[in-house]
């Protein structure tokens, strides 16, 4: 995953199992989470929408 999202060019932060992913705006806030559904969907894993979401990082805990 970390590879794919390099290569996309997305800057992002990693822990264990956590991810936070940082885009320019909501839009390719929204495009980078439709992107992650379907990569994780490819590994057979799922993303816990309960805890997922598309804001700004102050509005976020990590």
């Amino acid at each position: 995953m970390d590879k794919e999202l390099e290569k996309r060019g997305h800057f992002f932060v990693r822990y264990a199992d956590d991810l936070n992913v940082y885009v320019g705006s909501k839009r390719a806030g929204e495009e980078a989470m439709q992107t992650l559904v379907r990569l994780y969907e490819r590994l057979r894993l799922r993303i816990n929408e309960a805890k997922s979401a598309v804001a700004r990082p102050k509005d976020r805990k990590y």
